[in-house]
């Protein structure tokens, strides 16, 4: 792994390249969002949400993406029909 400070060079170094002005107030209104980030607080609810969704995780309870797509198209044409 990269150590912090290979990643900010490599990273000042992309920057020194970059010539597009708009691109570059992009980059900054973005850094300056991440550092005005607040840490998010949750809730009970939220927590339990959290806590069951690691379990099912840890527990092989999961439905790929692909299999969630199919089920919802189907649901969906099965709407239209009706």
């Amino acid at each position: 792994m990269q150590t912090i400070d290979v990643i900010r060079e490599s990273l000042i170094a992309k920057l020194m390249a970059i010539t597009d002005r708009e691109y570059l107030l992009a980059l900054n209104k973005l850094v300056i969002s991440a550092e005005d980030a607040e840490e998010v607080v949750l809730d009970e609810d939220q927590l339990a949400m959290l806590e069951m969704s690691e379990d099912d995780a840890a527990n092989n309870r999961l439905v790929d993406h692909h299999k969630v797509m199919e089920d919802l198209s189907a649901r969906y044409k099965a709407t239209k029909k009706s």
